[in-house]
């Protein structure tokens, strides 16, 4: 047995040396185990430094579990872009599926779109991408809104204490082992990561204490038609100049 490890970790012409004086009856088992001790000594020398390294330095074993974690999330962000784009989901954040064909008015009218303030903000235990968010719509109470985005780089700090918008009368949705009871409103290009619809100045809001603002589709429509119209007159305006 003692011959088999040493034929992996010894010196051929060592091993061979020995194996000839031990068949002869000129070595003893203790010689031949001596040697197997030194050649395993040898052998596993860099990683017994490395070891003693590491437990002396826990800091270090952090820094590799952190750099393993991120190439893990990395690996998986690519692979589940790749999923994504065989199963025909529109993009690298959406959730739903694709729809078959334009949507009329009315049905893009029953969408409530609330503004709500994010009152607690922190990291799912047991997701490496969810983020919980309380949310507080005023009278209406407060909801927990999940949006699965750590995996874009955003953390709960960046949700905590600001005004976003929410579509508000979304079925809600097991998410492990809560519900989501909304969701947060974003865009996104095919290859960047999401942007979210922040409310830096919501006047209505502050003047009443009523974080939950209503928006309206139609006056949405209106008001972007207003917004552009505005926009090419004033183009039109300093071109005459």
């Amino acid at each position: 047995m003692v011959f088999t490890y040493l034929e992996f970790f010894g010196e051929k012409t060592k091993v061979d040396q020995l194996k000839e004086l031990y068949t002869k009856g000129q070595v003893s088992d203790i010689e031949v185990k001596i040697y197997l001790f030194e050649s395993l000594m040898k052998t596993f020398k860099n990683a017994r430094e490395r070891y003693e390294d590491l437990k002396n330095h826990p800091e270090k074993v952090q820094k590799i579990l952190d750099n393993g974690r991120r190439h893990a999330l990395e690996v998986a962000s690519k692979t589940m872009e790749e999923v994504r784009e065989v199963i025909g989901l529109k993009n690298a954040y959406s959730v739903s599926h694709a729809i078959s064909g334009p949507i009329s008015i009315d049905e893009f009218a029953r969408v409530e779109m609330r503004v709500g303030h994010v009152t607690e903000a922190k990291n799912k235990e047991g997701s490496d991408k969810l983020i919980r968010l309380v949310v507080d719509f005023g009278e209406l109470g407060t909801r927990v809104i999940f949006t699965g985005v750590r995996g874009y780089g955003y953390t709960p700090e960046d949700f905590l204490g600001k005004h976003y918008m929410f579509v508000f009368n979304l079925a809600p949705r097991k998410m492990m082992d809560e519900e989501s009871q909304g969701m947060i409103m974003a865009w996104t290009e095919k290859t960047e990561s999401p942007n979210f619809f922040r409310l830096t100045a919501c006047r209505q809001a502050q003047k009443s204490g009523n974080h939950s603002v209503q928006f309206q589709p139609r006056r949405a429509i209106l008001y972007r038609t207003y917004a552009r119209e505005t926009i090419a007159k004033n183009h039109e305006k300093e071109s005459k100049w």
